[in-house]
Formats: structure tokens, sequence, C-alpha cells
């Protein structure tokens, strides 16, 4: 990833010599100074010793410095300056990645030793991130902590006794989770819309026509993924929540907040990886598409109780960290 940061060799310069015995500036010296391994060597002790200052990197600051240093008669590195600043913490890192170099061969002009300044222009550029070689990445291995974030669109068919009172609901699910390795921790609300049929009664309240009302739920679901490969994620999922149907405009004004009530939760959540990157600070992500199966039974107050089989298909993003 040597594109995290471009050095331009050839740009750098010779701008004076100086004799070992003499004090006359020698324009141009016969044998210029060797870092051990040449120029490519050089460059990969800058790429290996490189970080990016983390301020930088949030502030997004990227463009060129120059700096200009000294190689002397013992070719150790001496008088290191800034003479094209960025910005203080990459002006720091630039003086940080010279200062670190090997000692070079020193020059010569005239078979005597001589002092040699260099001016070297170092580019620094954040990487955007590349894709990762998914046949070698071992991401439960790796990752200390993941999220993603889904929104789905939710159908549902209600079961038992709820299914001859309520309709087919329709609606959205969203939720955040959080991977541990292979364990999942998930938080999830869903609400729905259907229509409560006629003849449903509350508290002697008798519904004379259809109705829409909503389905709204709290849920918190654990799991554990069975299944983890370079494209999919297949993670049972078992959990508690709360919630219930809530009928809108209820003739009488009868008091359905108590139609909520506890609902447990079963399933089956099958991620399917998509554009996958990593990133140079060590954070990975991938896009995904969420399909969500679930059977959660529903026990409200006054005996209102059933089912409602799910079925959700959205579309998340899954980020994490790994050391």
């Amino acid at each position: 990833m040597k594109n995290i940061f471009t050095l331009f060799l050839m740009m750098a310069i010779v701008v004076s010599s100086f004799s070992q015995v003499k004090d006359s500036i020698v324009k141009v010296v016969e044998v210029m100074p060797q870092y051990p391994g040449g120029d490519d060597a050089l460059l990969d002790d800058i790429y290996s010793n490189f970080k990016y200052p983390k301020i930088a990197r949030e502030n997004r600051v990227e463009g060129k410095v120059i700096v200009q240093y000294v190689v002397d008669t013992f070719g150790m590195i001496i008088n290191v300056e800034i003479l094209r600043s960025l910005s203080p913490e990459l002006d720091a890192e630039a003086l940080r990645l010279v200062r670190e170099l090997k000692q070079y061969t020193p020059g010569t002009q005239n078979e005597k030793k001589a002092k040699v300044t260099y001016t070297l222009p170092l580019e620094f550029s954040i990487d955007e991130g590349e894709l990762l070689n998914m046949e070698t990445v071992d991401i439960d291995a790796l990752t200390t902590l993941g999220w993603a974030f889904d929104l789905q669109f939710l159908m549902g068919n209600y079961q038992q006794d709820l299914q001859d009172l309520i309709n087919r609901p329709l609606g959205w699910n969203a939720g955040i989770s959080f991977y541990n390795k292979k364990k999942v921790l998930d938080f999830r609300v869903n609400y729905l819309i259907s229509r409560v049929k006629k003849g449903f009664s509350y508290r002697n309240t008798i519904w004379t026509e259809d109705r829409l009302g909503s389905y709204i739920a709290l849920e918190i679901n654990g799991g554990y993924k069975i299944v983890n490969t370079k494209r999919v994620n297949v993670i049972p999922i078992l959990g508690v929540g709360y919630g219930g149907y809530l009928p809108w405009k209820p003739e009488e004004n009868a008091p359905v907040n108590e139609l909520l009530g506890v609902t447990v939760n079963a399933g089956l959540m099958l991620d399917f990886k998509r554009k996958y990157r990593q990133f140079s600070n060590n954070d990975y992500n991938y896009q995904m598409i969420r399909l969500k199966l679930s059977y959660t039974p529903i026990f409200l107050k006054d005996d209102y109780s059933g089912a409602v089989f799910h079925v959700g298909v959205g579309y998340g993003l899954f980020l994490s960290r790994f050391n």
C-alpha cells in the first residue's frame, strides 16, 4: 500500500556541496552519497516507518512537505529542516522520517569526502481504501469490535388468534447489531401498519368498520454466526421484546395502550456481503444485503395473544476494527 504515502525520490536534488578540507562551495560532487540498498531501500524504510498523524487524517490534511537535510562527511544526516510546511503534524512526521533514516556512505569530491545537501519532497495522501484479498483474510480472527446498521422493508403474517382480528401488516424494521468475533447482539425496532377487521373488540368496545393500526415492538436479540464465509454470514437469533398492536382512532376513546405486552423472538439473519474495503487506519467495512426471517409470539393483556411471522429484506453497512 505504498500509495498511502508517495515519495518523489527522483525529485530529490543536490543544492550544494562542501569540501571537507576547503570552505569553497562545490556545485556538484563527483560521487554522490549512497543510501544502503539504494533509493528503493530508502523508500521502503520511509514507508515501513510511516504513521499518518491521527489529527491530520481526521481533518483530511493532504499535500506536499519539502524537507532539506545534509549528509555529512561521516554519512550522518544533520541539519534537517522544513522548507515547505503543510501542517504541524505532517511537518513533524516528515522530520521524524528523515531523522530516522540509516547512515549514508559519504559522497566525495576530488577524492575528498564532502558534505551534500538534499531537498526531498514528500507527498502525503490519505488512502481511501483498497479491496482486501478475500481469499487470505480471516475476519473473525482479526475483529475486535464491529457494528452493523440496517434498514429493511418488512412484511408479516399474523398467526393464531390475531389472524382473525388483524390483516397482514407491512412496514419497516431498523436495527443496530454489535459483533465480537462470532457473537452478535442485535437491537431492533419494528413498525408495521395493517388494518383491524370489523368486529374487533376491546373492553366492551366493538369496531363497526375496518380501521388502520400499527404493530410496534422493540427487540433485543442475541446471535451466533454458524456460517461465516467471505460472502455470507448466517446468524440464528433469539430474543425478547416489548410491543403490541395499537389501533388508530378506536371508537369511544378506548384505552388501547393496554394492548401492549411481552414478545419473544426467534429467527435467522443472512448477511450477503458486497463491496468490501479496508482502510489504512485498520478500519474496514462492507455493504450488505440483509435477509431476516423471524417468528414472534405476542402475549398481550386481556387474553389477546398470537404470533406474527416476519420477512425482512434490506440494506446495511458493516463497520469494524481489528488489531
